[in-house]
C-alpha cells in the first residue's frame, strides 16, 4: 500500500518547499549555484533544451536551480494559452502544465529583455523567506497591542485598525486574515500648534541627521 504524500505546514514550507536534499552530500540548506553557464551531454540534448522539447537548464540569464527553488516556494503563476510562434507555435500549457507561465516568462521575456535574478539574490530573498511567517505573526501582534493602547489614549483623537473588536473590518478579518490584521494602523494624535509640532520633531531629526 503506497503512503499518502506527506503535507508539510507552512513553517516546514517556507524552509524545505520547492527543494530536495543534495542526493550526494545529503545537505539540507539551499546552495548557491554561482554559475552562468550548464553542461549539456551531447548536441542533442542541447538542441533540445533551446527548442523547448525538454524541460532543463539553459543558462542562468533564463534559469537556475536556486530561483527555482525561489519560485517554487513563492508559489506558482496563473497559465498561458496561445501557441508561441518565436517557438514554432508551440503551446506551453500542453507542453509545460502548471509551468506554463513561468516557463514562457523565462524564454521569451528574460530572452528579450533580460531582468534575470541572480543566484545570489535568490539566495538572499529565501533566507528572508524562511522566517517570513515568524515576522509577519509578531508585526500584527505588535500592531494590535499599539492600537489597543492608543485607542484608550487621551491625545489620540481618531484611529483605525481593522484587528480592533471596534473596527468595522472585524468580521473581514477573522475571515480573510486568520493570523493577524498586518502592522498598518492609521491614528491622528490630538490637535497642537504649528510650533510644538515642530519643536518636538526637531531634535529627533538633529540627532538622525548627526549619526548619519
Amino acid at each position: 500500500m503506497e503512503k499518502e504524500p506527506l503535507k508539510l505546514k507552512v513553517e516546514c514550507l517556507v524552509i524545505h518547499g520547492g527543494q530536495r536534499p543534495d542526493t550526494a552530500t545529503g545537505s539540507r540548506a539551499v546552495p548557491i549555484f554561482q554559475t552562468t553557464s550548464y553542461q549539456f551531454k551531447n548536441t542533442e540534448h542541447a538542441a533540445n533544451l533551446l527548442a523547448l522539447r525538454e524541460f532543463g537548464n539553459i543558462y542562468t540569464r533564463i534559469m537556475n536551480p536556486i530561483t527555482e527553488v525561489f519560485e517554487n516556494r513563492g508559489g506558482k503563476f496563473p497559465l498561458i494559452s496561445d501557441p508561441d510562434p518565436s517557438y514554432h507555435g508551440l503551446n506551453f500549457i500542453e507542453a509545460f502544465g502548471n509551468i506554463a507561465y513561468i516557463v514562457k516568462a523565462r524564454v521569451n521575456l528574460l530572452r528579450d529583455l533580460g531582468p534575470v535574478l541572480s543566484p545570489f539574490n535568490s539566495f538572499l530573498f529565501l533566507q528572508g523567506l524562511e522566517t517570513l511567517h515568524l515576522r509577519m505573526s509578531a508585526h500584527s501582534e505588535n500592531a494590535l497591542t499599539v492600537a489597543e493602547f492608543l485607542e484608550k489614549h487621551p491625545k489620540a483623537s481618531w484611529l483605525r485598525y481593522p484587528g480592533l473588536e471596534s473596527s468595522l473590518e472585524k468580521e473581514k478579518v477573522k475571515k480573510y486574515l486568520k493570523k493577524g490584521a498586518d502592522a498598518w494602523l492609521n491614528h491622528t494624535p490630538a490637535v497642537i500648534s504649528r510650533r510644538t509640532a515642530v519643536n518636538r520633531c526637531y531634535p529627533c531629526f538633529h540627532k538622525i541627521m548627526y549619526r548619519a
